[in-house]
């Protein structure tokens, strides 16, 4: 490491080792925080390689490192404060940076010029300064309703004016958002059923069908300009099966036509029974004379619609009664050398307007709603894949045929959005994150502007996405002897679906430099042992995860999670707490991996009132990072769509814009699952739903894996017994003493929030009629109602 004289600009050669500084400074690191640095913290704070990690786990003081390292550069003469500039992600943490420096480090040097800032003001300072204006930052990129409102106009607008856009809005909604996978493409019967039962199919007109080839025949049927009803009963009085009326899939008003559809069954004895029941069905229109048509599944339908038309168009003439496609229309459908077109829609005026009156009653629909909330975060990820930052990159590819041809007509949507989103840029003069970025990128990289900083700290680098690892990057390239200090975590990377990408973290020598140096803290201040253990044995089972050992000063308690049932909800567990508080407040955070699960304002306005001993907050996951808590309550620890980890499969057109995902299941989900964990001091609750089968696969694994520091949900009798006494054993001795024969009440006296619910004992004694208003002014004024358990043991 060469020091920095800081009364000259001469750079002059060191040879002190890191041991030699630990000596010289120990004072320095006794007393520039409340608490003296622990001698891992010092060890990084004295690096010398030209790029040093330091792996902060939770609770481990990553900002009193920094505050350490800042204060070695400056007092070992190595960099003055100007030449130091730290980076933070979140504007309050740079502030909370700047205003700890400033505490610390003020009384014993002037440290003005030091510059604590986000990448985002890094970048706004890089384009100023070589722009010479101050850019003015869009709407767009801060305004989540204006973007939406945007995209919306702007394929309105498309779609109006092209016939083209309009064919791929056709395309997306009559055969890739329903993911139309036809029977010929499926190599058995029962996987054709089992994806038609899977979820809803609905055609551009609303109708909800039983199978892709249903949807795609009306989905044509509507392009054409045919009206038509879909399973309409056949009016003679036929029976193909003990009540089982005939209704023919499709029937034609205008013209009196029934539609019988078939799908390509593989096994041969299910094609012939089709095959009978065709010719069956035939008979029975030649017998009442009505007009009948039947339509057999082909292969090229589903990517090639105008097969379909043109097929049904040739069916109706056959059946002399032509659809409302002329000969001239017909022709204007064909390619030039007579072959059917397919995804290259030809600008006809037929074809504008009907792609228009297809999609006209979707245009104020919940599906046009998702397609365009779905473009407005497609959005930043397309830019950020073109921006100069990562300008070599592509979307990862995707694994299905139904999966690519989605990404190819989302990206065709995607393009003109895109030009439209930088041509508002531009005639406004306004610029968004991601451009300010990439400028400031390639502004540093032409040598537009010069790095002044020899020293460059950053706070929480496993949050670093690529553009803005590239800026950094050319940092690095533009001064080779610029010293990087980073700190992060990368067990705590929950911000993947942003862009974050781990391997910066957890590959660091090969990405950032050959010779960096990776220090990890060992020591956390928040939690005792016992989660320490269960929290990073849960986490290390995913190989990839850089390897570390957290230790806790705090050995005193065994048991650190309880596992409690939903149903018994957050009045329970909060009254325990209220009850064992002294004069001290705790502090309790409720965690929930979607938002919607948390208690809204007035519920947590009634907790504040009825629990005055508890300081009690709520927070997604995502968002409590870097939060802490006394008590943490992770609500909805289940299975299923809103999950944890959330049963629901992420668009795979989004997955494809992000970073490559890691192997490891759940990878994401887990690291997110340990940052809920160590957001606690003392305890964890988590509350899982009645049925073990339907109990997080998170949850089951801790069970398994940790027979006494995690407490399962005991006894519902016994539970009970405790909640009673925690409310007062004196007043409730009575019913207290019942509960404890543990079998099932058949009382149904009003007084009893339990009557019926299978947890008092038949003899149960009635209180006195005193007691009886105490306990239910209790229970109304905490909103319970038929609590049942929650042992722990």
């Amino acid at each position: 490491m060469q020091p920095l004289n800081t009364t000259s600009n001469e750079v002059t050669t060191s040879n002190d080792n890191p041991d030699e500084c630990l000596a010289r400074y120990a004072d320095l690191f006794d007393s520039i925080e409340r608490t003296p640095l622990t001698q891992e913290q010092r060890r990084a704070c004295v690096s010398d390689a030209p790029a040093t990690l330091v792996l902060a786990g939770a609770g481990t003081g990553k900002t009193s490192t920094l505050t350490g390292r800042v204060a070695f550069l400056i007092a070992h003469g190595l960099a003055r404060p100007a030449d130091i500039l730290c980076l933070a992600f979140a504007r309050e943490a740079a502030l909370e940076i700047d205003d700890r420096l400033q505490r610390r480090l003020a009384a014993r040097w002037p440290i003005q010029g030091f510059t604590a800032s986000t990448f985002h003001s890094l970048g706004l300072r890089i384009v100023r300064e070589v722009e010479g204006n101050q850019p003015v930052l869009t709407e767009l990129c801060s305004n989540p309703q204006a973007l939406t409102g945007f995209i919306h106009e702007q394929m309105l607008q498309l779609a109006t004016n092209s016939a083209d856009y309009a064919g791929l809005l056709f395309e997306y909604f009559a055969i890739v958002e329903p993911d139309l996978v036809l029977a010929c493409e499926f190599t058995k019967r029962t996987h054709y059923l089992s994806a038609c039962s899977a979820g809803l199919l609905q055609t551009l007109r609303g109708e909800v069908v039983r199978n892709p080839f249903d949807c795609l025949v009306a989905n044509a049927l509507c392009l054409m300009g045919v009206e038509y009803d879909y399973r309409k009963h056949y009016p003679h009085s036929v029976f193909l099966a003990r009540r089982r009326p005939y209704r023919s899939t499709f029937y034609l008003r205008n013209t009196a036509v029934y539609i019988d559809v078939f799908d390509c069954a593989r096994p041969a004895d299910e094609q012939c029974a089709a095959a009978v029941l065709s010719h069956r069905l035939a008979g029975i229109h030649q017998t009442y004379g009505t007009r009948h048509i039947i339509l057999w599944e082909e292969p090229g339908y589903v990517f090639d619609i105008w097969q379909l038309i043109e097929r049904l168009n040739r069916l109706l003439w056959e059946c002399d009664e032509p659809a409302q496609i002329s000969a001239v229309d017909k022709t204007s459908c064909r390619t030039g050398n007579g072959q059917s077109q397919s995804n290259s829609y030809q600008n006809t005026q037929w074809q504008q307007s009907r792609y228009r009156a297809c999609l006209q009653g979707l245009f104020d629909s919940a599906r046009w709603s998702s397609l365009v909330e779905m473009l407005a975060t497609v959005l930043p990820l397309y830019r950020q894949f073109r921006s100069l930052a990562v300008a070599n990159t592509e979307p990862a590819e995707l694994k299905t045929p139904c999966q690519r041809r989605r990404l190819s007509v989302i990206t065709k949507l995607m393009q003109p959005l895109a030009s439209a989103y930088q041509a508002r840029l531009d005639t406004h003069g306004d610029i968004d994150f991601d451009e300010m970025i990439a400028r400031a990128t390639q502004y540093v990289a032409t040598g537009r502007f010069m790095v002044p900083w020899r020293d460059i700290l950053i706070d929480e680098f496993q949050d670093i996405s690529s553009p803005r690892f590239a800026l950094i990057a050319a940092m690095l390239r533009q001064r080779p002897d610029l010293r990087l200090f980073c700190v992060g975590d990368d067990w705590q990377a929950i911000y993947r679906f942003a862009g974050s990408e781990i391997r910066y973290s957890t590959q660091f020598a090969e990405q950032v430099h050959p010779l960096a140096r990776i220090v990890p803290l060992s020591r956390t201040f928040r939690f005792n042992q016992a989660l320490c253990q269960v929290s990073s044995g849960f986490l290390m089972k995913n190989p990839s995860q850089n390897r570390k050992q957290l230790f806790a000063t705090n050995n005193d308690k065994p048991h650190v999670i309880t596992v409690a049932r939903q149903q018994d909800g957050l009045a329970v567990i909060l009254s325990r707490l209220q009850q064992a508080q002294s004069t001290q407040k705790s502090a309790v955070l409720i965690l929930a991996r979607f938002a919607h699960l948390l208690p809204d304002s007035h519920k947590l306005n009634a907790y504040a009132r009825h629990y005055p001993g508890l300081r009690i907050s709520a927070s997604t996951v995502h968002a409590s990072k870097g939060l802490e808590a006394d008590y943490v309550l992770i609500l909805n620890m289940a299975a299923g769509t809103y999950g944890f980890p959330p049963g629901r499969q992420a668009d795979p057109v989004i997955e494809s814009f992000l970073p490559q995902p890691e192997r490891f299941e759940h990878a994401d989900e887990r690291r997110l699952f340990y940052v809920a964990l160590t957001r606690a001091r003392k305890h964890v609750w988590l509350l899982v739903p009645q049925d073990r089968k339907n109990m997080s696969v998170f949850v089951q694994e801790l069970l398994r894996d940790n027979k006494v520091a995690v407490r399962r949900p005991g006894a519902v009798a016994a539970s009970i017994v405790g909640w009673w006494n925690a409310m007062g054993q004196s007043a409730v001795a009575g019913v207290s003493r019942c509960i404890a024969v543990k079998r099932a009440c058949r009382s149904r006296n009003a007084w009893c929030p339990w009557a019926g619910s299978a947890v008092l004992a038949d003899g149960q004694k009635r209180p006195r009629a005193g007691v009886i208003d105490k306990i239910k002014r209790y229970i109304k004024g905490l909103g319970i109602r038929a609590e049942k358990k929650n042992r722990v043991v």
